[in-house]
């Protein structure tokens, strides 16, 4: 995507965009072009920004929602900005956070969807592993929480049980 722009002469032009809107770890010094990162055991890799860090979950969750057909481009931590929550990439054009819930409780969805509003993504990527509820209790949960005025950023949220995904839009 970044030598895309750059092909149409206006990599720069974004790049100031970003900077405007306080997405930092977009801009050219901390990108500094692409490379791959591989899910262990697998052959499947994955797009990064060459100083981007993914862990395996988010790498694992990356893998579940391309084969699903979305696109999942992995930005780098800021740390130019003391304190700044980053969000993880960039899912289908949108800035998102990948989480991956361990927890059986129903309600860690919920809070996870809060952090990643909080870190003003606009889709949450929210995978549950060992559930101890339904998909369809989660996703009706899901839904009735996005509904509520307390979300301001999250858009939708790509909700993954087992190996399947939900879209859901707020």
């Amino acid at each position: 995507m970044a030598v895309q722009a750059a092909n149409y002469g206006i990599f720069n032009l974004i790049e100031e965009q970003a900077k405007d809107m306080k997405l930092y770890n977009f801009t050219l010094n901390l990108v500094s072009g692409n490379d791959y990162r591989r899910l262990e055991g697998t052959p499947y890799k994955t797009e990064k920004a060459r100083r981007a860090k993914p862990k395996q979950p988010e790498i694992e969750l990356a893998y579940i929602l391309e084969e699903a057909g979305h696109t999942v481009y992995f930005t780098p931590e800021n740390t130019l900005v003391k304190g700044m929550k980053n969000y993880d990439g960039i899912v289908d054009g949108k800035l998102a956070k990948m989480k991956t819930i361990e927890s059986t409780k129903l309600d860690k969805i919920i809070d996870r969807i809060d952090e990643s509003d909080t870190q003003k993504a606009s889709v949450a990527c929210i995978r549950v592993k060992n559930p101890s509820y339904t998909k369809s209790e989660a996703v009706r949960k899901i839904r009735e929480y996005l509904s509520e005025e307390k979300i301001q950023n999250i858009k939708e949220v790509l909700f993954v049980y087992g190996d399947r995904v939900t879209h859901i839009k707020k």
